[in-house]
């Protein structure tokens, strides 16, 4: 484990809430300095998403740029050929670079009326699927209430969407009484799992991906994780499938927690059934 970058040496780096990289090997970073709240009379919200480069290949960021600014709460992006999906307030947004400068000059609102009141549970937590359809996470305490061309999409008390961009549809892919979630991953089969940050959970979200009714939580499935292993809250889950872990850890989860015990878990999914268990644990980092 090493240290790719720090506030210390970017400033711009306040308060990371998510990251990706490119195909360039480039860390993007959606950054958050105005949480937990934009307060009347302050400055005019200036979250960011920036990108920081490795240009000597010595496994250290040493070059920052900024792609967007002037955001405000950009709890989720996702980066597509098309530009940059990001959840920033109530809306969904794509930012795309059209002169090739490295910064984004123009933004379309795809979709507006997510609930955006609670700064840390509205839509959130993004990644994809094997189609390249966009996952995302919501809170409780949310309402949300979007008008799309395919009609409108309602939602309450935590859940998720699916968004296919090729088609522009949003969907209410699984409606679970859930208090907050952050975390999306999918295994090599393409089934989705999501982290439970306050109970903690760790559970399967296919289960519960039927039609809901306005107002009432689907099966959000059995908790996957030994209570002796139960760690929060927690900031993320991802199958490992990289070539630079060894065979015998390949389709392992990983779940990163922030409090009490500061690490990762490394857990071995396994069939049980028709549904999953978590086999064995074992500290990570």
């Amino acid at each position: 484990m090493e240290l790719f970058a720090s506030e210390s040496e970017f400033s711009e780096l306040a308060k990371p809430v998510q990251l990706s990289f490119d195909n360039k090997g480039r860390l993007w970073v959606a950054t958050m300095p105005t949480y937990p709240q934009y307060k009347p009379g302050d400055p005019k919200p200036n979250d960011k998403i920036i990108i920081l480069e490795d240009t000597d290949n010595d496994g250290k960021a040493d070059k920052q740029s900024v792609f967007a600014d002037g955001l405000h709460l950009p709890l989720g992006f996702e980066i597509a050929p098309e530009g940059v999906y990001v959840g920033q307030g109530s809306n969904l947004v794509l930012l795309q670079d059209t002169d090739g400068d490295g910064k984004a000059d123009k933004k379309e609102i795809l979709l507006s009326g997510f609930d955006d009141h609670d700064s840390h549970h509205g839509n959130h937590a993004f990644t994809t699927d094997g189609s390249g359809a966009i996952y995302s996470g919501e809170g409780v305490f949310l309402s949300t209430n979007v008008e799309t061309s395919y009609g409108p999409v309602y939602a309450t008390n935590g859940g998720f969407y699916r968004y296919d961009t090729r088609r522009m549809k949003l969907e209410r892919t699984a409606q679970l009484r859930i208090p907050n979630p952050w975390g999306i991953a999918f295994d090599d089969w393409g089934q989705p799992f999501f982290a439970e940050t306050s109970s903690p959970d760790v559970r399967w979200m296919l289960p519960g991906t039927i039609l809901p009714r306005y107002g009432q939580e689907t099966h959000k499935s059995e908790q996957l994780v030994e209570a002796k292993h139960l760690v929060r809250p927690t900031s993320g889950i991802e199958f490992v499938s990289s070539r630079h872990f060894p065979d015998s850890v390949q389709g392992d989860l990983l779940i990163n927690n922030t409090i009490g015990f500061l690490g990762i878990k490394q857990h071995t999914m396994q069939d049980d059934g028709t549904g999953y268990k978590a086999a064995s644990a074992r500290i990570c980092w």
